[in-house]
């Protein structure tokens, strides 16, 4: 039972720290890009914007990957009819559009069913906004961002798994969970993480001239985050340098 809840933790704390990879890996490497082509003088916009702060799934592929979703939405979406031709149609559409988005990741049957459930929890939200006539509970934003992370959190497994068998073993493991008794790495690791998104939410948040909570300096911002930085990298350091995630792509 002891191991197997020391498994479980670790395959939570695996499955959590994907996200967070895939994330940093591909926003990080998409500011480099826009960086560098602003030192030439080109001006390309933003590819993320803060997307696992998402309330539902339409938010979520508004903020992730924008180049690639408006690209799907232009190119796909509309020209498949869009949201013109019927309901079913729509959803049959958004269903046509995500799965060929997962194939654009690579051509295995992973990727299409990651597609397939991103294009199925779209249509199930426009179907959601159609009954609920758009309205939006205050009390219940918690509970949707909660939901929406939930499910993009645990689609990656599909995205990150080398055949269908891990996935099934990944997938079992994750619902055997003793949050008691875990050791002070597990702590430190879920700390630094929570600081270093608090961190990265209030930099955002004084860039869109939205502060509102953090009202410190600019050096203790960097300064805070920093260390947080830091003590991820001594939980977290590889012994080998990986490349980025997305050139398999």
């Amino acid at each position: 039972m002891r191991n197997r809840d020391f498994m479980s933790r670790a395959v939570w704390l695996a499955v959590l720290a994907y996200a967070l990879q895939i994330y940093c890996d591909f926003s990080g490497y998409s500011d480099m890009a826009i960086g560098c082509a602003r030192m030439f003088g080109f001006h390309f916009e933003r590819n993320f914007y803060m997307p696992y702060l998402s309330k539902d799934i339409t938010e979520f592929w508004r903020r992730w990957h924008i180049s690639l979703s408006s690209w799907l939405r232009d190119y796909v979406y509309i020209s498949l009819g869009g949201n013109r031709k019927g309901t079913i149609r729509t959803y049959a559409n958004l269903m046509i559009t995500m799965i060929l988005g997962g194939l654009w990741h690579g051509a295995s049957w992973n990727f299409v069913i990651w597609g397939a459930l991103h294009g199925f929890a779209l249509a199930f939200h426009k179907f959601w906004r159609s009954k609920t006539k758009g309205t939006t509970v205050i009390g219940l934003a918690l509970l949707s961002w909660l939901i929406t992370f939930s499910f993009v959190t645990l689609a990656w497994v599909l995205f990150r798994a080398q055949d269908w068998s891990t996935m099934m073993t990944v997938y079992g493991k994750l619902f055997f969970v003793n949050p008691m008794g875990a050791t002070w790495y597990y702590h430190a690791a879920f700390t630094a993480i929570g600081w270093t998104i608090i961190g990265h939410i209030a930099g955002s948040l004084r860039t869109a001239d939205e502060l509102v909570f953090f009202k410190t300096p600019y050096s203790y911002q960097a300064a805070f985050a920093t260390i947080t930085v830091l003590l991820i990298i001594y939980v977290f350091a590889p012994t080998h340098v990986s490349p980025f995630i997305y050139f398999q792509f």
